[in-house]
């Protein structure tokens, strides 16, 4: 007897795939894209080599299969939920192009984002940080390190905001972003920010003989083109050598959110200034802080103080 076929789902896997590619290219973030053109090839490989052609074959025990195959790769926890989100982000699409009458997974059959475990850097490795600035090949690349460390350590923005900053952003104080899901963020920045914009600006106009314009990227490369998020990895990667600091702009972010809650500043005005919708979101951040009061309370106890002078 001929086994009868499903109502949805007879599309063929592969080429419903790259029609999500397509559709995620054109009206998605190219961050986005990205994320999506990099995780979802080896869901397709998986799904060959596991016989998987069409999409009513997906259900809830292949999905955990899927899963399991991430896992046995030895991969870091990060980074099969990253793989996997990105599968569930093509299923939503799937139900909500009609293709499937309803999801095909449940509330838990996905593994949830792990926390984040934050590693901000002291005082003494921020000052390092600036230190190994000054090494840079030319003056205008010094002040532009200097400053980008200065804005990112202030306001606590990742690396692709930083990017859109524009360079009348300095006169305005401000910068208008667009965050992750497509949200605006407002940037402020305060006077030590603008101080070493405006002197990264000034060098830059100096040496490369060239004024930018107030609509026109910011950060600047080597060959004066607008830096991409590559070129910023590899400033970085430089500080990171020559300070012995390991770095990257989100370890900044981190930095940012932590030293101002050890300063006393509110869970509100942090989430505010990170642009987290919920304030759940830096719940490890306030801990971290909480640990750093706590260190620098012992270290300035008054209690040493006396048993310092015991020795006496």
């Amino acid at each position: 007897m001929r086994k009868e076929e499903p109502a949805f789902g007879k599309e063929r896997l592969v080429p419903l795939i790259e029609e999500f590619l397509d559709v995620v290219q054109t009206y998605r973030s190219p961050n986005t894209y990205k994320h999506y053109k990099k995780t979802l090839p080896m869901f397709k490989q998986w799904c060959c080599q596991n016989k998987i052609e069409r999409l009513y074959q997906l259900d809830r025990k292949r999905l955990r299969q899927y899963i399991q195959h991430l896992n046995s790769l030895g991969l870091a926890k990060d980074t099969v939920w990253s793989y996997s989100s990105a599968v569930r982000a093509f299923l939503n699409w799937c139900v909500n192009e009609e293709i499937l009458p309803t999801p095909i997974y449940r509330k838990g059959d996905f593994p949830s984002k792990p926390n984040p475990k934050p590693k901000p850097l002291t005082v003494d490795e921020v000052n390092r940080l600036l230190e190994a600035a000054e090494t840079a090949r030319y003056p205008w690349m010094v002040a532009r390190d200097r400053a980008m460390i200065y804005v990112l350590l202030h306001s606590g923005i990742r690396r692709g905001e930083l990017l859109q900053m524009k360079v009348g952003d300095v006169d305005r104080m401000m910068s208008i972003v667009i965050q992750k899901k497509d949200r605006p963020h407002t940037i402020y920045l305060n006077t030590e920010c603008a101080l070493e914009i405006r002197r990264y600006l000034r060098l830059y106009m100096r040496e490369m003989g060239c004024e930018l314009g107030p609509n026109e990227p910011l950060w600047r490369s080597t060959n004066g083109k607008p830096m991409t998020e590559y070129g910023v990895q590899q400033v970085f990667r430089r500080l990171s050598a020559r300070s012995g600091v390991h770095v990257y702009c989100h370890r900044l972010r981190q930095t940012s959110a932590t030293l101002r809650l050890s300063a006393g500043a509110s869970t509100e005005l942090v989430r505010t200034a990170l642009g987290h919708t919920e304030e759940r979101s830096i719940l490890h951040y306030v801990r971290l802080a909480q640990e750093d009061v706590m260190r620098l309370m012992d270290e300035t106890s008054p209690l040493k103080a006396l048993k310092r002078r015991s020795k006496r």
